[in-house]
């Protein structure tokens, strides 16, 4: 009898079981501040990103704060998020082909050709940070949801900031039209000292960006601002139909080709996307719009300079492609004789990640001039790829929401790729990769890290189980 005891007394107390229950309810509850720590820590890295492109450039000669963000933050939390990082078919494959042009934009940098006359050689750092840059962002955005971010949140607190700078930024630009502010915006233009600036001579044309050098890299800023400022106020049309009606003043103050002939249709078209709201907000962009022209007839509106050229684009003149395209493409373009030349010498490699001393107007040019045929091929590829996430229904990799919003940002690009390197510009390509990242590279998948209803349902689970057991009461012993 007392063996008999013995046994039931140890099979009912099973002390091995209640020790790995109360170890994994101690564990979890240990764990549970860290693991909200870290989806934490990565919205206000993606916070702080957002706000960084608004940023002027620094103290180091050339280096803008939003790269130094990109870089310090990738830097930082690639040893935290390493381990947990995750990649889905398109974005393994967009940054293979983008650090494999990059790779080859480096070793045709040192192939034998001196330039093409007339034209120099450029410098090499920032030919390796126009092509670095985008890898860093598509690499970041992996490294935020590593941590356990969601896309969503991410997505959200992005666009925010993105959307209220934008607004500022607008507001910037409005003032210029009245008052000379490029001594206070030449610290976002350039290095002090530097030659004039792309902004000062567009200024003097009546053509306005406030923070951003040339008018082509505001107007794809503020077709992306658009784009998500739909999104996220698609349930309050009035508040969207403010909102927009600024970013539209802010873009056409720019003059851009890029906003007023692309951006601009792509958001008329994410508008009449939006169900629901469709009525208020055009009857409310119409009251806008409406009573903007009621005070511009009454002349009570200050006068504008750009409004001029703003009026030339109604009235074109014969060569359409050489007027719209601002002298780039057509009979005698300037983008049109550079790849003429770079062709004669240098077709398939080009002239390496130095590139030529010309203005890169254009995404293609770019391309051609840094990798030859190579990196043409490259984008042709990269945007294969963003083109098929969003139009392959199905996805988890582009689906809902995000697969209109990350189609209209393809298609700005695109549409963009003609008057500027669309993928590569300055503080715009940053926003741009962030926000193609989001919404058509990545998807929302299970994190190694459980979630905070997952770690009361883990609580919950030990609670019962030992319950079942008759252990509780016994807690703790071992």
């Amino acid at each position: 009898m007392k063996t008999a005891r013995s046994a039931s007394f140890s099979r009912h107390s099973a002390p091995e079981p209640l020790r790995a229950d109360a170890a994994t309810e101690r564990s979890a509850r240990t764990a549970a501040p860290q693991m909200s720590r870290w989806p934490r820590v990565a919205t206000i890295s993606a916070a702080l990103v957002a706000a960084a492109v608004f940023g002027p450039y620094t103290a180091l000669p050339g280096v803008r704060t939003e790269q130094l963000a990109v870089y310090a933050s990738v830097l930082l939390l690639l040893p935290l998020a390493a381990a947990k990082l995750r990649l889905s078919v398109k974005a393994a494959a967009t940054l293979f082909i983008l650090v494999t042009v990059l790779l080859f934009s480096l070793l045709a940098a040192l192939l034998p050709f001196g330039g093409v006359e007339p034209y120099a050689r450029g410098a090499l750092l920032p030919g390796i940070d126009n092509l670095l840059l985008p890898v860093a962002v598509v690499l970041l955005v992996h490294l935020w949801l590593a941590l356990g971010a969601t896309r969503t949140a991410l997505f959200n607190i992005f666009s925010k900031v993105l959307v209220l700078g934008a607004l500022l930024n607008a507001a910037l630009t409005i003032a210029s039209t009245q008052v000379d502010l490029s001594d206070r915006l030449q610290m976002f233009w350039g290095q002090p000292g530097a030659a004039e600036s792309v902004a000062v001579q567009a200024a003097a044309l009546g053509r306005f960006s406030g923070i951003f050098n040339q008018p082509a890299e505001a107007g794809l800023f503020y077709g992306a601002a658009v784009i998500v400022a739909i999104q996220l106020l698609q349930r309050r049309p009035v508040l969207l139909a403010a909102v927009t009606a600024v970013l539209v003043v802010g873009g056409a103050a720019s003059v851009s080709k890029v906003f007023l002939l692309v951006a601009l249709p792509i958001g008329l078209w994410r508008l009449g996307r939006v169900a629901g709201v469709r009525g208020r907000l055009l009857l409310s962009a119409a009251g806008l719009g409406g009573l903007g022209l009621l005070f511009s007839r009454a002349g009570l509106l200050p006068s504008w300079e750009g409004s001029a050229r703003l009026a030339q684009l109604l009235s074109p003149e014969s060569d359409y492609v050489n007027f719209y395209s601002a002298g780039r493409f057509g009979q005698g373009g300037s983008v049109t004789s550079v790849m003429l030349d770079v062709v004669t010498v240098s077709p398939w490699a080009g002239f390496g990640a130095s590139g030529l001393v010309v203005p890169y107007d254009s995404l293609w040019l770019e391309a051609l001039v840094v990798a030859g045929l190579f990196g043409v091929l490259g984008n042709v590829l990269v945007l294969l790829l963003l083109s098929q996430s969003f139009v392959v229904k199905g996805r988890a990799e582009g689906n809902g929401d995000f697969r209109g919003v990350g189609g209209a940002l393809v298609l700005l690009v695109i549409g963009a790729s003609f008057g500027l390197p669309s993928l590569t510009a300055n503080r715009a390509s940053t926003v741009v990769w962030v926000l193609l990242t989001l919404t058509l590279l990545t998807a929302e998948h299970a994190q190694r890290q459980p979630s905070a209803a997952a770690e009361g349902q883990l609580l919950a689970t030990g609670r019962r189980n030992a319950n079942v057991r008759g252990d509780a009461p016994q807690e703790g012993v071992g």
